[in-house]
Order: C-alpha cells, then sequence, then structure tokens
C-alpha cells in the first residue's frame, strides 16, 4: 500500500480502516501523523454524542404494556442470523407503538453517524456514563463490570489556549487507563493531540506509595481513534499500594502544519492525583502458573501468573533469552514494533471454544510489554471471554504470533530477461516470482515515469509490513512501494506490482533487497490448562436482562 493524499486520507477517516489500513498506518509516520491530524479536524465538527431525552418514565410504560403481550417465533433467517417475531391479535395502539419505537431506534442509529452528524449541524454532548463511557466506545471494558474500579479525578490542566481533561481513569489490579479529552480556544490553529512522535513513557508516571515505578506506558504511545486519547501502563502486580499515585509531566502536544508534517506545541499540562487501590486488589484473583514451552532455537518462554479482574483476564509471562545478546532478533522478544498472537479458549471438559470479544483496536491479541531486563523479557497478553468462564478451568491453546523482522535476503536480476525466464526469490518461508519489469506512468496518477515489477507470491508470513529496496548497477538506489490486495486469511496476492519511483528508464540489472517482513509463527501448539476457583469477589451479571435494559434504553433516549 502507498502513501495517501489528504483527500484520500480524509476518506479513510469518514468511512473507517480497513486491517491493511492500519498496517501501514502502524508502520508509516507520514501518514498516521496525517491520519491524526485528519482526525482531529473532523472532531471540531463531531466531538460529541446526541443527547436527547424522553421521559424517565418510557422505559417502564413500553414493558408494562408489553407484559401481557405473548410472542412466538415465526422462524429464523440464517444469512442474517436473526430471529423474527410475530404476535396475533394485538391491539392496533401496540402494534403503532412498535412502528414508532423501531422508526425511532433507526433514526437515532442514523444519527449516531459522525458523517450524518456532521451534515445536520448536530453538536454532540459528552455521553452519560449508562450509555458509552470514554472506555466503552473504544472496547476497553463495560461499565457494568468495572464500574467499581473507575475514577473521575475530574482533572483538567490548561495552558496556551488547550486543555487536557482527565475523563476517566479505570484502576484494575493489572492496569491503568487514562482517557485523556484535549480541547481548544478557537484562537488556536491547530489540532493538538498526543501523537506517535512523543514517547509517552516521558510524560506519564505510575508510583506506589514507597515512590516505586510500578509499570511503564504500553508501546510508549498514546491509544484512541475518536475524541479521546488514551494512556495505557500495565502494573507489577507485586508491587501495587492501597494509594497509587499517578503523576503527568505533560509539557508538549503534537500537531500538524499545512503539509501534514508533524510540529510540537509547548506549554505546561502537568497534573497528579492519587487512586485508591484497595478495591482493586480485593476484586483481583491471582492463580500461579508453573509452565513453559522451549521454541525451536531454544528461546523459553514461561507462564507465570494468571490474574482474573471484573474487566478481564492478564496472563503474564517471560521470555529467556536464548542468546546473551538481547539486541539480536529473538522470537517473542518485540523491540518497538507490536507482537500479534493467535490463541484460542477451550472447555477443559468439554473441548469447545469460548467466544472471545475481539476490538478493533486488537488488546485482545496484542503482546504488552512490562518491563525488560538484561536476560529476560516480561510481558503480558490481556483478554476478554464470556462470563460463563470466569470461574471455571480452561485451556489457553497458544498457537503462534507475528512480529516485525529483519531479513538479509535479495536477488540480483535482468529486468528484460524476466518474460523469458521469471526470476524466483525464496527468503523466511515465502517465495516470489517476479515475471516483467517496466518503466511506465504511475498507476496511481502522479505525472512521472516509474518502474513496475510484477510479481506472483506463495507466502507464510503477512506480507502487510514488508519493506524492499532497489540498488541498479550503478549504486542508485529506489525505494519499493507496493500496490495490489493481500487476502489477509489466506495469505494470496492479488494484481501486485512493485512501484519504483525516480526510475526513469530500465535498468540492464538489478538487486532487490528485503529489509523486514512481518514474521509470522503459526506452529507453537502449546496448550496452558489454567485451573478454575471456586467464587469470584465481584457479581456475576445476568447478561439477557441488561441486554434487555440496554435495548429499551437506546429506544428512549432516541425519543426524548
Amino acid at each position: 500500500m502507498s502513501c495517501l493524499k489528504p483527500h484520500q486520507m480524509e476518506d479513510k477517516v469518514i468511512r473507517g480502516l480497513t486491517l491493511t489500513d492500519k498496517e501501514h498506518l502502524s508502520r508509516c509516520e507520514h501518514c498516521s501523523t496525517l491520519y491524526e491530524s485528519i482526525l482531529h479536524e473532523q472532531q471540531d465538527w463531531n466531538s460529541r454524542l446526541y443527547s436527547a431525552r424522553a421521559s424517565e418514565e418510557f422505559t417502564t410504560n413500553i414493558m408494562n404494556a408489553l407484559e401481557d403481550v405473548e410472542v412466538e417465533p415465526a422462524g429464523s433467517i440464517e444469512e442474517k442470523n436473526m430471529t423474527w417475531f410475530r404476535r396475533t391479535n394485538i391491539k392496533k395502539w401496540v402494534s403503532a407503538a412498535a412502528v414508532i419505537v423501531i422508526l425511532a431506534w433507526g433514526s437515532y442509529f442514523a444519527l449516531q453517524q459522525p458523517l450524518v452528524q456532521q451534515q445536520l449541524g448536530i453538536k454532540q454532548e459528552q455521553p452519560d456514563s449508562w450509555w458509552a463511557t470514554p472506555m466503552e466506545l473504544v472496547g476497553y471494558g463495560i461499565f457494568k463490570k468495572y464500574g467499581e474500579l473507575a475514577h473521575y479525578p475530574k482533572i483538567e490542566a490548561e495552558s496556551n489556549g488547550i486543555t487536557v481533561s482527565v475523563e476517566e481513569v479505570l484502576a484494575d489490579d493489572t492496569q491503568i487507563l487514562i482517557a485523556l479529552e484535549i480541547t481548544k480556544d478557537k484562537d488556536v490553529n491547530y489540532s493538538p493531540h498526543l501523537g506517535w512522535e512523543m514517547n509517552m513513557e516521558d510524560y506519564f508516571r505510575v508510583t506506589n506509595s514507597e515512590g516505586k515505578d510500578i509499570g511503564i506506558v504500553d508501546n510508549n504511545k498514546s491509544r484512541g481513534m475518536n475524541e479521546y486519547k488514551f494512556v495505557r501502563i500495565p502494573l507489577d502486580t507485586s508491587n501495587i499500594s492501597d494509594t497509587i499515585q499517578i503523576t503527568s509531566t505533560l509539557n508538549k502536544l503534537q500537531a500538524s502544519d499545512a503539509n501534514g508534517e508533524p510540529i510540537f506545541l509547548e506549554g505546561d499540562w502537568s497534573f497528579e492525583f492519587d487512586i485508591d487501590m484497595r478495591k482493586a486488589m480485593q476484586q483481583a484473583v491471582i492463580t500461579e502458573l508453573h509452565e513453559s514451552y522451549q521454541m525451536p532455537d531454544g528461546t523459553k518462554v514461561r507462564a507465570e501468573q494468571l490474574t482474573r479482574t471484573p474487566n478481564g483476564y492478564r496472563i503474564d509471562f517471560v521470555t529467556e533469552q536464548a542468546s546473551a545478546d538481547v539486541s539480536e532478533e529473538n522470537p517473542l522478544y518485540s523491540g518497538d514494533e507490536e507482537t500479534l498472537l493467535y490463541f484460542d479458549l477451550a472447555n477443559v471438559t468439554a473441548g469447545d471454544n469460548y467466544e472471545r470479544y475481539v476490538y478493533f483496536n486488537d488488546d485482545d491479541n496484542r503482546m504488552t510489554i512490562r518491563y525488560r531486563d538484561d536476560k529476560e523479557l516480561h510481558w503480558s497478553l490481556y483478554f476478554n471471554a464470556e462470563q460463563d468462564m470466569v470461574d471455571k478451568p480452561f485451556v489457553f491453546h497458544f498457537k503462534g504470533y507475528s512480529q516485525l523482522a529483519s531479513t538479509k535476503g535479495e536477488i540480483t536480476f535482468r529486468p528484460r530477461a524476466l518474460l523469458s525466464k521469471p526470476a524466483v526469490f525464496k527468503d523466511q518461508g515465502d517465495q516470489f516470482t517476479f515475471t516483467s519489469m517496466t518503466v511506465s506512468d504511475d498507476p496511481g496518477g502522479e505525472d512521472e515515469k516509474v518502474g513496475i515489477l510484477s510479481l506472483t507470491a506463495e507466502l507464510k508470513n503477512n506480507f502487510a509490513k514488508d519493506k524492499w529496496v532497489m540498488t541498479d548497477k550503478n549504486g542508485q538506489e529506489y525505494q519499493v512501494e507496493y500496490r495490489g490486495a493481500m487476502d489477509m486469511d489466506t495469505k494470496e496476492l492479488s494484481g501486485f506490482k512493485f512501484i519504483m519511483r525516480g526510475m526513469s528508464e530500465l535498468p540492464e540489472e538489478v538487486t532487490l533487497k528485503r529489509v523486514t517482513t512481518d514474521k509470522t509463527v503459526y506452529d507453537m501448539n502449546w496448550k496452558l490448562e489454567l485451573p478454575g476457583v471456586k467464587e469470584v469477589p465481584w457479581e456475576l451479571i445476568d447478561w439477557e436482562k441488561e441486554e434487555l435494559k440496554y435495548r429499551m434504553n437506546l429506544v428512549s433516549e432516541s425519543v426524548k
């Protein structure tokens, strides 16, 4: 995927990112900065959720009206995974009310779409906690589950016309999640945010009562794709005290200039506040683990601890390095790039797979680094699952992982000879066949000549993060872009071409080097049998009743 122009990125902001888009943003500083800039401009129009209200009695009246109404299933439509219901001999006014409710519900969801709100000029308001907290908006949890562990310190730090507000803090025994909202006065020309150029470890600390650091910012970056930015800090569970302190020394914010280039706005947005952790420690069930797995290269991965909380689970692992040089690339030892983990959860007795909630931020299949030392990497995996497995034993089936890896693979060939003798290149378990190469007009529409290399491939790894470079006999180097589509399940490439900018004539001979790839391992087959617990120190929720309340609240809110 090549870099996008501002009008193309604006379309991505409005319509949403594909998986390929997210992969590209994760490795392209230019596009990620442009995305953040356009996103924050859109937020000037789409900064609040619509908050019309009906009477307090609306839900009660509807439920009372339907209390004695018998319903029966009228069959199902498998394609849409939905069930239709019918009612005979129902009063006409109930039918009319149902129609109004359905229409209002549909209108409500239409009004929630940012593009519709922008076109209608609707100003959104901060959501009520029962509708959508900042954590709920990005899938970090459900307030009904984590509410007792939520904190609202009402902190605002203002400097140079820009205000940073702490909107919500989720503190359980495994992590601190801070939801921040950044607003600006009308005379501030830029849209400030916590950008990818900023190292969050420089600005946020969590310390215990003895002043000891008990966590570092996850991946050293902030997260969030709406009006809130999130700072996530995994905690060292062995060093949590009854009270912990969160400190911000934030003195700059990132923005973008007219060309989309990152700039920094200086100011003083420092703050600090304490969090009472006694409830969080009470509502945690910790199980010690003593399982390990050895990778083919000798690297050992050790499972240390499973922590259950009302908001989800965390398994703590340690990667022991096979090499004394931790700068070398080793399996499950991630650098700045994120490592994704592949796993299933299964019922011990029945062998059935438990359903996992998968949020767009992919936090439940991402390696979260807690800290490193000279020989070991201490990391965790957060995940959520259905409530029926909260107190039961289950099997954690660790299948594999993918992480960015350097490669020294290269191939030299004569471009004009490819039509008669395609060049075959094998690297990291992947095989590429280069079938033709020409110099012609840019297929992306730019007014320039480019080199175009056509290829087919049989892939084992995820190609989306690949980086390649081409060099001719004179030492001229060309950065390689690529165009086409890849099926993320089969890894099949469709209509794929490498694009070399600045190439005006077809070279006699070239060397193509693969610099990095997203190396994928899918044959670990490590099964951890995790014991159940007799009970958990929090109330389990009847989600069928909660779902009904939730849906009726949506309806009532839409017509108030």
